[in-house]
């Protein structure tokens, strides 16, 4: 608001004077109702012309006498800056921050241009809450405002003010968003499947977040000294697997994960149970022995006996023979947990007879398999006389011929 009071020293004709601003454009001055001789002009941007204007006053008494004032030096004149500054090029390094040093800055680059000369303006000003900055000024072509998180800042969006006035005091505001996250992503889902692995399985762990981590979370496994290797299974959000082979160290492993998101909040979990086992270690089985090879249906040569000595690291759960007839064939252990093993098989009618591979299987309780096979045959086929032939022809009582 531009405003100019007349002070005269003797009643006026009308009761005011007649004051205008001289020059192109000059803006039209009001007597403000209530004062003695007060007049007023509220500057407007595209409605008043900037520019410099020389007040003039006529003043008239009561009885006619007039005088007309003018003042033209640069000290009487009045400057109006109707132009408020422009915002250009403006930038901002990031819109979500932490407190995370190197993401606990939030930077805002831009430039300034005005009508008039800027190098009495304030320093523009950036609101981030409640907090405000003071913008560097290096030139009016690189500004740049930089806010750090508060101790007092807290989680969420953030309404920002960017303040830019001219030496007039004319402003120009720029709205920008910005939000504080300070909490870490949570564990939401977690699994391992099997949780007990045999020497084949592949071991697949899931560890899912409620946000997008910046790059892959990292997997621990913890437990033997060889701690088998899990890889990021592409195109999948996250899963890791690791196939088991013998030379994965038999034994019990534990899951740990570390994720960090895109403003470096950071954290590790390890949930209760989250927890998988090995067994690389297949059964072993030796002393093999058949008590026969050829094999028929006549009692006495019907039956396939072999016997063997199985162990296991951990715990053998089962022995078998297989290879002959339609169902494998139960072992028996005797005495229990000896490791000494015997099956028993009956050939059938519904055998069929020749070359058989009778396979003793033995499991362990993951699931490992070791088979040790014996060749044996089946003959149901009885020997037959092809020729006959009477030596010598004929025979006395003496045997003589």
């Amino acid at each position: 608001e531009l405003t100019y009071t007349v002070a005269v020293n003797e009643p006026l004709q009308n009761n005011l004077p007649v004051v205008t601003l001289q020059g192109a454009g000059a803006p039209v001055l009001d007597y403000r109702v209530g004062t003695q001789y007060t007049f007023v002009h509220v500057v407007r941007s595209g409605v008043t012309n900037s520019g410099t204007y020389q007040p003039s006053v006529i003043l008239t008494d009561v009885v006619g006498n007039t005088v007309t004032l003018t003042d033209t030096s640069d000290e009487g004149s009045v400057v109006v800056d109707a132009v408020a500054p422009t915002i250009g090029d403006l930038m901002t390094s990031r819109r979500r921050v932490s407190a995370v040093p190197g993401f606990d800055t939030y930077q805002v680059t831009f430039n300034r241009t005005d009508d008039q000369d800027l190098s009495e303006a304030e320093l523009p000003t950036l609101r981030v809450g409640a907090n405000i900055v003071t913008c560097t000024n290096p030139s009016d072509s690189d500004i740049t405002c930089v806010y750090t998180v508060q101790p007092t800042d807290t989680d969420g969006g953030k309404d920002v003010l960017l303040t830019v006035t001219d030496t007039a005091g004319n402003a120009t505001f720029a709205e920008l968003d910005l939000f504080i996250d300070r909490r870490t992503p949570v564990l939401v889902n977690h699994a391992v499947t099997p949780s007990s692995a045999r020497i084949g399985d592949v071991i697949l762990i899931t560890a899912e977040f409620d946000e997008v981590p910046s790059g892959t979370p990292q997997l621990t496994i913890g437990g033997s000294a060889a701690l088998p290797v899990f890889t990021p299974v592409p195109a999948t959000e996250f899963v890791y697997s690791h196939l088991v082979t013998a030379a994965d160290a038999t034994g019990s492993y534990t899951i740990s994960v570390a994720v960090t998101d895109a403003v470096g909040n950071a954290a590790t979990y390890a949930p209760a149970g989250w927890s998988f086992s090995v067994d690389a270690v297949a059964p072993t089985v030796t002393n093999v022995t058949v008590n026969r090879t050829l094999l028929s249906r006549v009692a006495g040569f019907n039956t396939l006996t072999v016997t063997a000595t199985v162990t296991d690291d951990q715990s053998v759960a089962g022995v078998q023979l297989t290879g002959l007839g339609t169902n494998p064939v139960a072992c028996t252990e005797s005495p229990p947990l000896s490791g000494g093993f015997t099956c028993n098989y009956v050939v059938t009618a519904a055998d069929s007879e020749g070359l058989k591979t009778a396979s003793i299987v033995a499991r362990d309780a993951a699931g490992n398999l070791t088979s040790v096979t014996n060749n044996v045959v089946l003959d149901f086929t009885a020997p037959r006389a092809t020729t006959g032939t009477v030596t010598p022809p004929l025979v006395g009582v003496d045997g003589t011929a």
